[in-house]
């Protein structure tokens, strides 16, 4: 169950990220669907279909920005505070 809603999850973030591409002329995120994928990944293992909308879809980006993690992230609920992971999701 889980498993299928992530790849609901990226299906319509894709979706979502077309349509306000298409009308306007930039479009900035703080994610990209690489990220998505690079979580559904960590968790689940290789997914060819999801890989194969994820090739199809990267061409669209004008630019990805690695950023580096130069603050702990603070226990919100939301972001892992574990250090391995931040640096696994990192590499």
């Amino acid at each position: 169950a889980v498993r299928q809603q992530c790849q609901n999850h990226a299906a319509g973030r894709g979706q979502y990220l077309l349509e306000l591409a298409s009308r306007y002329q930039a479009v900035i995120c703080d994610r990209s669907l690489l990220d998505t994928y690079s979580y559904y990944f960590n968790k689940f293992g290789e997914n060819k279909g999801m890989e194969t909308v994820l090739l199809e879809y990267l061409p669209s980006y004008d630019f990805l920005f690695r950023m580096p993690i130069k603050y702990a992230f603070k226990k919100d609920g939301f972001r892992s505070t574990d250090k391995k992971f931040q640096k696994d999701m990192k590499n």
